[in-house]
């Protein structure tokens, strides 16, 4: 207790560590910061974030995420190590770029890992990560947690992804690197069921109104669109408004009140506003093609994107995609070729987020990182009809849902074998040996993936 000074007991991030200990090779910080998210982080936790970052604080930070950055330049050129517990986000998404990049310039490098697991905190499961990092890497060997072996074994490199590939920082992007169509979220009814009741008897009911049925369209959203459920929604837009038409049905004038009242009672300024319009969704994006719908959270077990792709119905049209999609027109079903490879899932479990130790796409980050090269129309044709493959074996089980059919377990031979087509025709696109020497597992698709990443952005390689 002398040589530590005590115990000292208080918050780390606003303590001056200086007064505490002198870094130095023996020194060594670790712990488990608190576990707050960047949608959980209240005034007083951003501000703190802000006060150790300074001008390099990024808004999406996890309030752990101050603990490293603290740690790295607090112990600066001391020849000090320091390992935290932390929230699997830290390495998925959006913050690995702006949060490892400054560690990196540092000189700091991932000495140990264990990637993502659950981790049983006093009855409440958490998915966590162990990072450890020194900037004296020629005395270490990084090593990484290998779950099927159940041990830490040696690495020539640890990535900020927590892989054993090399480092590459893939960068959010507005616009699709590759010639792929823009993914789009959904529409956001903010309605409170006024417009998308899930209630099967409000649709009954308003199926029979002459003037309602007009306005009526199936509706989905993640977990329509996995589990298979039906939903509908009134889509009432700028150009098929009748105000005149609409005031004579006791249906649309009853869901269109609840809207009204929903967003009069609201303190966001925006929501108010749109009270002047509660007949309709609170961002209208209407599609009028063929489009790949993508859930912006799904189970990660599966060898492959739960995505659908969609056609109009013949007596209600397109379906609506709610704000808990992503959709890219698709004219042709090259986009959703192109997701349901198993490439495009080495990407995504590669850069993409988690939910806990679910998947979370993200159009930013996902879809518009994805290097797929430029393709030729034989590539292309080859693709499409890869997808196009998928979509039939998918047919001859219409009664199961998308949760089914693609459990592990439970997938049909007719649609792994349809699967297997399709990643033949992508993996040649990074491979040009792909036909005699396929890719076996899916680091080695993400080894293919970041150097076509690298060769079409010129990133380079961080050593």
């Amino acid at each position: 207790k002398d040589e530590a000074r005590g115990i000292v007991c208080g918050n780390a991030l606003t303590m001056d560590w200086g007064d505490l200990v002198t870094p130095s090779k023996d020194l060594f910080i670790f712990g488990n910061p608190p576990f707050v998210g960047d949608y959980n982080k209240g005034d007083i936790q951003t501000e703190e974030l802000e006060a150790v970052f300074g001008d390099n604080y990024y808004g999406k930070f996890d309030y752990c995420t101050a603990w490293y950055y603290k740690s790295a330049t607090f112990l600066n050129g001391s020849g000090a190590r320091f390992a935290f517990v932390s929230t699997n986000s830290v390495t998925q998404g959006v913050q690995v770029e702006p949060l490892f990049s400054l560690l990196f310039d540092l000189g700091w490098r991932i000495s140990f890992a264990y990637p993502s697991f659950k981790w049983d905190l006093k009855g409440a499961t958490v998915a966590v990560v162990i990072i450890g990092m020194s900037q004296d890497m020629d005395s270490l060997s990084p090593r990484l947690w290998n779950a099927e072996k159940t041990e830490l074994e040696d690495v020539p490199n640890i990535s900020p992804y927590l892989t054993a590939l090399s480092t590459v920082f893939i960068k959010n992007r507005k616009t699709p690197l590759s010639d792929l169509p823009l993914a789009r979220k959904g529409c956001g009814p903010i309605d409170n069921g006024g417009l998308t009741a899930k209630d099967p008897a409000v649709w009954e009911e308003g199926k029979k109104d002459p003037i309602a049925r007009k306005y009526i369209r199936p509706y989905i959203g993640a977990e329509e669109l996995i589990a298979g459920k039906e939903r509908w929604c009134l889509w009432i837009t700028p150009e098929n408004y009748n105000p005149e038409y609409i005031k004579n049905s006791k249906f649309l004038m009853s869901r269109i009140k609840i809207v009204e009242e929903f967003r009069l009672n609201s303190t966001r300024q925006a929501t108010k506003k749109s009270a002047t319009r509660p007949y309709s969704f609170g961002e209208i994006r209407e599609v009028t093609e063929n489009y790949l719908a993508i859930p912006r959270y799904f189970t990660a077990d599966r060898e492959y994107f739960t995505a659908s792709y969609e056609v109009p119905d013949k007596e209600w049209g397109l379906p609506i995609p709610s704000d808990d999609l992503f959709e890219v027109v698709d004219p042709e079903g090259l986009a959703f070729s192109v997701i349901e490879s198993r490439m495009f899932k080495a990407w995504q479990d590669l850069v993409g987020g988690r939910l806990g130790t679910g998947n979370r796409f993200a159009g930013t980050l996902v879809w518009n990182t994805f290097p797929l090269p430029q393709l030729s129309k034989d590539q292309t044709d080859a693709i499409i009809e890869g997808g196009a493959k998928v979509l039939e074996a998918r047919a001859n089980h219409k009664d199961a849902s998308l949760k089914t059919l693609y459990d592990p377990m439970l997938m049909p031979q007719d649609l792994r074998k349809a699967h297997e087509s399709l990643d033949r025709a992508v993996d040649a696109i990074f491979s040009p040996s792909a036909s005699s020497k396929s890719f076996k597992t899916e680091e080695e698709r993400q080894k293919a993936l970041l150097e076509a990443y690298e060769e079409m952005t010129g990133e380079k390689e961080r050593e």
